[in-house]
């Protein structure tokens, strides 16, 4: 992809955060509307417990309600502000900016746009700098994916599978961080489910840590005998 190319990209990124932004403020000024026309009868409510009861609770949603907008709208604010840096002609404030792209911006928008900067970029150091990001949001992913923390494993796997599936060290990667919880069934178990998503040519690429994956399989637990036998007949798998 080609400098101009990436700029554009860039201003789509900017242009969809701009417009959430703007939604956004849209939500709160009705939300405010409606928090005002609370705050009126409920400060008439005092002369009956019931219908104070029933305003405080609407007064505690509307109030949620507009935390979470403003939440949000933070978000916005930062990944706008992380657009302009990345537009950047600073050499420098680009490289900085994408330490922050996968803590801003979703998984797929993140490592696409990090993905172009580490291609087209006019500034080797920045290239570099975006190539280091995407190995390290990887080896990231891969660990947590079989880590012992069921919710950030389950997340990570899902990202591993939407978004990273045909990056080149992906199958090594999983591989890696597999073998550094050998003694841990779930990482295998998650690390078999993750490899059998992938086609024959990349798992024989490493079809000796594979196979040794495949044998490390627990007897006692059939589900993961199962994925077992299937990742060990795609890896044999004539072409």
């Amino acid at each position: 992809m080609t400098h101009p190319e990436l700029v554009a990209e860039v201003e789509r990124l900017k242009k969809k955060v701009e417009a959430d932004e703007k939604d956004c403020w849209d939500k709160a000024g009705v939300i405010g509307t409606v928090a005002g026309g609370v705050l009126v009868p409920l400060a008439l409510a005092v002369a009956g417990f019931y219908f104070s009861g029933v305003l405080s609770r609407q007064q505690i949603t509307s109030s949620r309600e507009i935390a979470s907008d403003n939440l949000r709208l933070g978000q916005y604010q930062l990944a706008a502000g992380l657009m302009k840096s990345l537009s950047s002609p600073e050499p420098r404030e680009r490289k900085q900016a994408i330490s922050f792209v996968f803590i801003v911006l979703p998984e797929l928008d993140a490592r696409r746009l990090v993905n172009t900067l580490s291609q087209s970029d006019p500034d080797t150091a920045v290239r570099s700098s975006a190539t280091n990001a995407l190995s390290a949001r990887l080896t990231e992913l891969t660990a947590e994916a079989v880590g012992s923390d069921p919710e950030q494993s389950e997340r990570a796997v899902g990202h591993l599978s939407n978004v990273w599936k045909d990056d080149p060290q992906f199958t090594k990667s999983l591989l890696d961080a597999a073998g550094q919880q050998k003694a841990n069934p779930r990482a295998q178990a998650n690390t078999v489910n993750l490899l059998n998503t992938l086609d024959s040519q990349k798992l024989k690429q490493h079809s000796n840590e594979v196979s040794q994956l495949i044998r490390r399989a627990p007897a006692d637990n059939a589900l993961f005998q199962h994925n077992a036998r299937m990742l060990n007949q795609k890896l044999h798998a004539r072409e």
